[in-house]
């Protein structure tokens, strides 16, 4: 995928994709180019052994699962903490509203590493998988032993260690912006209400800060966040993975203007303006 252009440059942003090789099954695997060319090693479905992992596990979150008839107010006493907490932790309104099945983060830590199978999806990266799973890029390449860990091949399965406390990944919130001439980090942070060590903090930015045209930072929100290069806002396929003899939509909203173009092998994609962003539908042959 090439990334739309910087002000000045071509206001026409082109979207490509390589081949489209089909399964014996219904599942058809899209490759997606985000960065330079990549590839990664025929292996076989990965397992969960051998995992390179960065810190220590004393700090991995402790999770419970909720469980048939179990309220906040039973689980907040199961663990020797309060309602008010847990609520707070885990983002919960309104304490009555918890569903069985649902993974609530506990105070104090002592969670266990998971193994974890993710199947890769359109727009997927290293960097988001990395931040979903609380662990790193080198880690997971390492693990799938990738030749390189620029880019992703959708529909194949990646082994995680995830360090979230469960096998669920954890998706990063915020909302992407593009350094411009003249930003300044008291600036970018002021335009959104936040602190200039919040932002420096979200982005792992350190003194002395230098920003520069073009850089990409991430700003904390409510907002799920994908770690796409440039000026790529948003990368979404419905459904995904792709079903042969199926329409799918392609979803895809950039942070500078322009008319996304491109193809899915030999098929053009026809973009149309949808809310802040582009559609393309792409009709895969049942053959």
């Amino acid at each position: 995928m090439k990334h739309p252009q910087l002000p000045g440059a071509s206001t026409t942003r082109r979207l490509c994709f390589g081949a489209l090789p089909l399964l014996l099954v219904v599942i058809a695997a899209l490759i997606l180019t985000i960065g330079p060319a990549s590839a990664q090693t025929p292996e076989p479905t990965p397992t969960a052994a051998a995992a390179v992992e960065p810190a220590a596990q004393d700090d991995i979150p402790l999770v419970h699962i909720v469980q048939e008839g179990e309220t906040l107010y039973i689980i907040a006493q199961q663990y020797e903490t309060t309602v008010e907490v847990l609520q707070q932790l885990n983002d919960i309104s309104d304490p009555s509203l918890v569903f069985v099945g649902q993974e609530l983060t506990i105070p104090g830590g002592g969670g266990e590493l998971a193994a974890a199978i993710h199947i890769v999806q359109l727009g997927d990266t290293l960097a988001g998988l990395a931040a979903g799973y609380d662990t790193t890029i080198e880690a997971v390449a390492a693990q799938n032993h990738m030749v390189s860990p620029n880019g992703l091949v959708a529909g194949l399965p990646l082994a995680v260690m995830s360090r979230t406390g469960s096998v669920a990944a954890r998706p990063v919130a915020g909302i992407p912006h593009l350094v411009r001439e003249g930003d300044t980090l008291l600036a970018i942070a002021a335009a959104h209400n936040l602190t200039p060590a919040e932002v420096a903090t979200a982005n792992d930015l350190a003194y002395p800060i230098y920003l520069y045209p073009g850089q990409r930072l991430r700003i904390p929100g409510r907002e799920t966040y994908q770690y796409l290069d440039g000026a790529w806002g948003q990368v979404r396929l419905f459904p995904a993975p792709m079903i042969q003899g199926q329409t799918a939509a392609l979803f895809v909203a950039g942070l500078e203007e322009g008319q996304p173009v491109g193809q899915i092998g030999e098929q053009p994609l026809r973009f149309s303006p949808v809310g802040q962003g582009y559609l393309a539908f792409i009709a895969l042959d049942a053959f």
